[in-house]
């Protein structure tokens, strides 16, 4: 049995602002997260574990959403 899972990391290169990893596997509720009120990862799911254009882009619209203020991270205003 294969088991495919894909990890996708990310932060201000300053790294004063990091991001919750995306762990995207083949099953839509995997066993180590059953039960689990809160996980310290964000998980999405597809038939081979793949990072596809719909999640990449409902991650990077949520990416972009922590990055409304320019100021607020410590980025020179534009």
């Amino acid at each position: 049995m294969k088991y495919r899972i894909t990890a996708i990391v990310a932060c201000i290169m300053e790294g004063i602002d990091k991001r919750q990893l995306l762990i995207i596997g083949k099953s839509r509720q995997p066993r180590c997260l059953r039960g689990k009120k809160s996980f310290p990862v964000v998980y999405d799911s597809n038939s081979y574990g793949w990072m596809t254009g719909t999640i990449f882009r409902q991650w990077l619209n949520c990416l972009k959403q922590g990055y409304a203020d320019p100021e607020e991270k410590g980025h020179p205003p534009s």
